[in-house]
């Protein structure tokens, strides 16, 4: 009996103290600096950190956006693609109830909702509130305050409405707004969309501009799964950081191009050791300005010129270069690197013409 009385008597001291707190606003600063420091690390990627402050937060508040986020960390950090779909299916009334209320229309509740149908497959639903974050947004009175990460939202949105023009303006809108405003809230959005740029600067070869991009991507989240290796490592090939592309086309660990980052890192490396390139082959015909056929015709020439000196000098790798390979050697070089940074991949053609030796490390 008296150990009854004692736990009651505990639990009116509990409650007088926090009636006290809440009084004094402690509570409610504690939650929000909760809330902050969940929604601080969400937006830094730092998922696996976020996951069991949001789910605090769960018990206290459920907001559509808080089970957005909340699913969104289950999966990433735990796989549980079942408990991500609950958790967006009860954000989507949630989030359409706060859509409705004063104010309530903002970019990120529509994303969040387009972001949820499109997992689902239920494009109808999807275009319904990706359309509405185009118009309202995008082409409200306000457009000229969104920043990085609004216009991030908003290029993912142009992507899932089969709109490219739009998303690739989206997308250099992001990044020109997150470098004009310093350093990101949300570095992982600011990753993706310089990633996202350096891309389609890549695929039009486009390499001073894409491996600006890649760079300032790869220091903003260094383990980013976006940025893929190969297409960084070339980009830096192609603008004549050897070192450095030698290194990031060995880190690639891409089933899809691991093969010719292999080849690739001995042309890098080649080139470094080889000093100044040569622009102009030996007629004058600028390498730059050479057909790809031209060019393979040239390859295939200067590598079999180049094996024959280094069958003749019994040459190994390591091993001191004589004038005349030095020679050989700058020429195929150049040649190759041209050709693998005008087609993007070269491992096939070295290997069926039987160079593929010259260049692997």
């Amino acid at each position: 009996m008296m150990e009854h009385s004692s736990r009651e008597e505990l639990r009116r001291v509990i409650l007088t103290m926090l009636v006290l707190l809440a009084s004094s606003g402690v509570c409610c600063n504690w939650f929000e600096r909760r809330q902050t420091a969940a929604e601080s690390l969400y937006n830094q990627g730092k998922y696996s950190e976020a996951l069991p402050l949001l789910r605090e937060q769960e018990r206290s508040r459920r907001t559509g956006t808080l089970l957005y986020q909340l699913g969104y960390c289950a999966f990433a950090v735990e796989g549980d693609e079942d408990k991500r779909q609950a958790l967006w299916e009860a954000a989507v009334p949630l989030l359409e109830q706060e859509l409705s209320g004063p104010q309530g229309v903002t970019l990120e509740r529509l994303y969040y909702l387009a972001a949820i149908h499109m997992s689902n497959g239920d494009h109808e639903a999807m275009r319904r509130f990706a359309r509405r974050a185009v118009d309202e947004i995008e082409m409200g009175p306000e457009m000229t305050q969104l920043d990085g990460e609004d216009w991030f939202r908003l290029a993912r949105i142009h992507d899932w409405l089969n709109e490219p023009s739009e998303a690739e303006a989206a997308y250099r809108r992001a990044v020109s707004a997150f470098r004009a405003d310093g350093p990101a809230d949300n570095p992982a959005y600011q990753s993706l969309a310089l990633v996202r740029v350096a891309d389609l600067d890549f695929l039009s070869l486009r390499y001073q501009s894409a491996v600006l991009n890649y760079d300032d991507a790869f220091k903003l989240v260094p383990d980013s799964s976006e940025i893929k290796a190969f297409n960084h490592a070339l980009s830096l090939l192609a603008v004549g950081r050897f070192a450095e592309a030698r290194d990031r086309f060995m880190s690639d660990q891409d089933p899809e191009t691991m093969k010719e980052s292999i080849l690739a890192a001995g042309i890098a490396r080649m080139c470094e050791e080889a000093g100044p390139l040569i622009e102009d082959d030996f007629d004058g015909l600028r390498l730059g300005s050479m057909a790809i056929g031209t060019l393979q015709n040239r390859v295939m020439e200067s590598g079999s010129a180049f094996m024959q000196v280094r069958n003749r000098y019994s040459y190994k790798p390591g091993d001191p270069l004589v004038p005349d390979l030095v020679d050989k050697q700058k020429r195929f070089i150049s040649l190759a690197r041209e050709l693998l940074v005008r087609s993007r991949g070269i491992q096939v053609f070295l290997d069926r013409e039987g160079l593929a030796e010259l260049v692997r490390p």
